[in-house]
């Protein structure tokens, strides 16, 4: 696939809104999915649904983090270090606390509510409760360092500020490795097969070795093996734009990984069920190496064929860029709030989610045509006030509960 010095990355465009599209059935599916743990559940549940959900639950948190290290390349060429430093905390931080401090409460309150943990008190006396850290009502429910702040489905913005500051200081290391000759030549001979099969035994590897390390505690400071796994995600994300060979090799294995995800996804299914694949001596490790196999191969599915399918302009996506940071830190509460006030009035299995998805997609809609005129507001919803992404590529000869370790998701 050729590209020009002047070509714009339109498939990132394109995955960062799909990513973030993703999310939004996914948490429906979690208001309606059987034996899965969710802040809230409707009376309507459903065991067939894990399958369809656990297809997209393995690869859609590494797909974003992704894409966040490719677009953090353009923006550090763009920025240089030090804008970009605070940049980070303007994109992601501001929005992070926001969300924690406004956003999210109202999640909390509906779980508490449907848990029955709150006796005749009022939103406003709920959230003043919420902001003073340690109210005894939140004893069951703490979680960002041992108080009742919470940043739920935000998790993702405090992982990605604090990839980039560390990006600051690697990316003239990382930058000099893409362009070694050494790193070259491996580049070259690397095969799509080796690429697909062998990039999982680290994740495996490196989750067995962190198996008694602190894990996730509603905390970044306690989830060692998830902040592995995803750093080296962003890291990749920002090596295959500064090393175009390794975006290309991406994009050649996507025949061979779009044959091999649907054989590992049957055999995550069958697991799933309680399906035996081998001996119990070696059963734990094969299962976890062919979890993270699938969706190692599924993100390699979406990265490659991106290239060939979404690399062209389109405007709704454009429009939808500059707010998707909106429709992500909306959509959950959105979700929470509608579906735990529907499900009081029992409207049967389809009206209910019906509403519940509509509501969803409607108010974030609105939310953002809203909040993006109100400038302290749009600042805090992580709103762009212009198209401000320039993921541009140079030209190809120039030098882009989670279900054990196994779910990136």
């Amino acid at each position: 696939m050729t590209s020009t010095k002047t070509e714009r990355r339109y498939e990132l465009d394109w995955l960062r809104v799909l990513a973030f599209g993703l999310l939004i059935p996914f948490h429906i599916g979690m208001f309606y999915i059987s034996g899965w743990d969710w802040h809230v559940k409707s009376q309507y549940l459903s065991d067939w649904l894990a399958y369809p959900m656990l297809w997209s639950n393995q690869w859609r948190m590494a797909l974003l983090f992704f894409i966040a290290g490719a677009s953090c390349y353009y923006l550090l060429k763009k920025q240089g270090k030090w804008q970009f430093y605070l940049s980070r905390h303007k994109r992601t931080l501001l929005p992070l606390i926001f969300g924690i401090l406004v956003v999210v409460p109202p999640q909390i309150y509906w779980e508490l509510r449907q848990d029955n943990a709150l006796v005749n008190l009022s939103y406003g006396d709920f959230w003043l409760a919420y902001l003073s850290l340690h109210d005894p009502m939140f004893d069951n429910y703490k979680a960002i360092a041992g108080t009742s702040l919470n940043y739920t489905h935000l998790w993702f913005l405090c992982y990605v500020f604090f990839y980039g500051l560390a990006l600051c200081f690697i990316a003239p290391g990382l930058n000099k490795l893409a362009s070694n000759n050494i790193c070259q030549k491996l580049l070259n001979h690397l095969s799509p097969s080796v690429l697909l099969l062998a990039t999982p035994l680290y994740f495996v590897t490196t989750g067995l070795w962190l198996k008694d390390a602190p894990a996730w505690q509603g905390s970044f400071f306690y989830d060692a093996v998830r902040n592995l796994h995803y750093f080296t995600v962003f890291l990749v994300g920002y090596m295959a734009m500064a090393a175009p060979k390794l975006w290309q090799l991406i994009g050649q294995s996507r025949k061979l990984s779009l044959s091999l995800a649907p054989i590992t996804l049957g055999l995550i299914w069958y697991i799933y069920s309680g399906g035996v694949v081998i001996s119990e001596g070696f059963q734990a490790a094969c299962n976890d190496y062919i979890w993270t196999l699938n969706a190692w191969l599924w993100l390699m599915v979406v990265l490659g064929w991106s290239q060939e399918l979404l690399n062209k302009p389109n405007r709704v996506i454009r429009y939808l860029n500059g707010g998707i940071y909106c429709y992500y830190i909306l959509h959950q509460t959105i979700i929470i709030v509608v579906g735990a006030w529907l499900t009081q009035y029992s409207l049967g299995p389809i009206a209910e989610p019906l509403l519940v998805t509509v509501a969803t997609i409607v108010g974030c809609g609105l939310g953002y045509e809203g909040l993006k005129k109100i400038t302290g507001l749009r600042l805090l919803m992580g709103i762009q006030s212009r198209q401000t992404n320039s993921l541009k590529s140079h030209s190809a000869s120039h030098g882009s509960h989670p279900l054990r370790q196994r779910n990136w998701g």
